[in-house]
């Protein structure tokens, strides 16, 4: 597989031939920056969703909790049960 590079700065064109295996690394690299990404996104949110339980959470051991918290913590609890499984999914593949 041949691809044209061009400098931007002089206009030069130049073809680049690209190896069967060289192609294969390339695509590699790029779905292994891409899973990282990925497990790097679902590790932020979830430690977000730890951030968003203190409150709720501090309610229900005072005591004070209202359905609004009880269904936030919920709501969290889904979504995060929901990223782990895709976590685990990445990290099997």
């Amino acid at each position: 597989m041949n691809r044209i590079e061009v400098d931007v700065t002089t206009g030069e064109e130049r073809v680049i031939a690209m190896t069967a295996q060289e192609i294969d690394a390339a695509l590699a690299a790029s779905l292994s920056a891409s899973r990282e990404a990925e497990r790097d996104s679902i590790a932020h949110r979830l430690s977000l969703i730890d951030t968003l339980s203190i409150r709720p959470l501090r309610a229900q051991l005072v005591g004070e909790a209202s359905d609004q918290d009880a269904e936030k913590l919920r709501a969290l609890e889904e979504e995060a049960s929901d990223l782990r499984s895709q976590l685990a999914k990445l990290v099997q593949s």
